[in-house]
């Protein structure tokens, strides 16, 4: 089991060795696609995601053999602890029990690792959070500004509507008036030539004589007012 054991963990720390070049590797990648013009970022952001696609698959990898790595070294100390009572010898013991802070130790630092990117996502979230109820808030301020709009652009066009029959209205009263009033015209227009023609008259008689003067200059009078 020691022996069994020993191989796995010294390929374990090959893969975290490996999990480890891997990051400084997306690093670069990261460094190098800040640095570049446009057109250089995309092969390079296409690398970057195969990177962080295989450093995934190994981590994800790796948890289950850490795990285990952590499980059989719990069961070799029971085995040895059991050997050591038997032989009476718990030195034996010390000296053969493997090492494995190094593991516990990048697992405490993968676990603070991805801590810190659950607490950085969270944030952003909170953040997409407040940006979105303050879309809301100015996307309700607007639908509520269009109803006014909307309302009134309703009234306006009601008024609208109603002005245009009161001016149909007013304008066939106008041609009605002018029906009517024509015929009245015709009929001034007629007694003013009768009138003329009795001035006429008036004048040709005051012409013959004067005894009729102030009966001409009455009735006169009395005809310009009616022309008037």
């Amino acid at each position: 089991m020691q022996h069994k054991l020993n191989i796995d963990s010294s390929f374990v720390e090959e893969q975290e060795q490996e999990l480890n070049y891997k990051q400084q590797t997306i690093d670069e990648l990261q460094e190098k696609i800040n640095s570049v013009s446009q057109d250089q970022r995309s092969a390079l952001e296409e690398e970057l995601s195969d990177e962080k696609d295989s450093y995934q698959m190994l981590n994800e990898t790796l948890v289950g053999q850490r795990r285990s790595l952590v499980q059989r070294q719990e069961l070799l100390t029971q085995h040895q602890t059991l050997l050591s009572h038997r032989e009476g010898n718990q030195a034996n013991q010390q000296s053969q029990q493997l090492d494995l802070s190094p593991i516990v130790n990048q697992i405490e630092r993968e676990r603070q690792k991805y801590s810190q990117k659950l607490q950085q996502l969270q944030a952003k979230i909170e953040q997409m959070r407040h940006s979105i109820q303050a879309a809301r808030e100015i996307i309700d301020t607007q639908t509520e500004e269009q109803d006014v709009k909307r309302q009134e652009l309703q009234t306006m066009e009601q008024n609208l509507s109603a002005l245009q029959i009161a001016n149909a209205q007013i304008w066939a009263r106008v041609d009605l008036y002018e029906e009517t009033l024509q015929p009245i015209q015709d009929s001034l227009d007629g007694l003013r030539h009768k009138l003329q023609a009795i001035s006429e008259a008036l004048t040709q008689l005051d012409e013959s004589g004067d005894s009729q003067q102030q009966a001409v200059t009455q009735m006169r009078s009395f005809i310009d007012n009616l022309m008037a």
